[in-house]
């Protein structure tokens, strides 16, 4: 039966998409490879406001395990 690691890799959206294109880029020549991809909205405590939601992008990658 094969076995493999999972890896999240979240972008957020003040990173530049060719940064994170980059990440991936790397990643994958490590032989990882992305499953899923979802956004979702994080809540993020502010500073005397309460909270805030950030939207960022969640990347679901998986490797076979040797």
């Amino acid at each position: 039966m094969a076995a493999f690691d999972y890896f999240l890799l979240t972008w957020e959206p003040v990173e530049s998409i060719e940064r994170f294109n980059h990440r991936l880029s790397t990643l994958g020549a490590e032989g990882w490879e992305a499953v899923s991809m979802s956004p979702r909205r994080t809540s993020v405590p502010m500073a005397g406001m309460g909270a805030d939601a950030i939207a960022d992008i969640a990347v679901l990658l998986k490797r076979a395990v040797e």
